[in-house]
């Protein structure tokens, strides 16, 4: 390989690089702008004249992004510690123990892993729907809205 040719391909990477970068730049330079600066000037200003995060805390006062933000990393959180619980049983139980059909066994939860997620959430509606319609007839409804995606991450693993 040539140097003409190793830089034509570093002129292309950086070139991808802008063209996948350079909106995410724009945006977050953007939303850094005041209500003087014009968002839609061209060629774009990259650095806001009026610099203000006051638009981040309008964000924060009408949409409630930190109860979002704890929820997602409760959800998170709880998968990681019952994905790791349960592949440790597994492991432990497909290294060490002897049973019979073990190899059937192991190649039915490896075949899983080649299914996208999304297969295992279609089924939410039919496993939890019922659950769910029964609880919230109850009053339950707002209680098992932060607990639901849980059940469905816990019953995947």
């Amino acid at each position: 390989m040539g140097r003409a040719e190793l830089f034509i391909r570093y002129m292309l990477l950086a070139l991808m690089l802008v063209i996948s970068i350079g909106p995410f730049v724009w945006q977050l330079s953007t939303s850094f702008k005041g209500p003087l600066d014009d968002i839609y000037s061209f060629p774009p200003s990259f650095i806001p004249a009026d610099f203000t995060v006051e638009n981040y805390a309008a964000v924060t006062r009408t949409i409630p992004v930190i109860k979002y933000a704890w929820h997602s990393l409760l959800i998170a959180s709880g998968s990681v510690v019952t994905n790791v619980f349960f592949a440790t049983l597994a492991g432990y139980a497909f290294g060490v123990m002897k049973f019979r059909f073990k190899g059937f066994f192991l190649a039915l939860i490896l075949s899983t892993l080649l299914l996208p997620a999304e297969v295992t959430l279609t089924e939410y509606p039919r496993h939890w729907g019922p659950l769910t319609a029964w609880l919230g007839a109850r009053g339950w409804t707002f209680r098992l809205s932060s607990w639901g995606p849980g059940m469905v991450w816990l019953g995947a693993t």
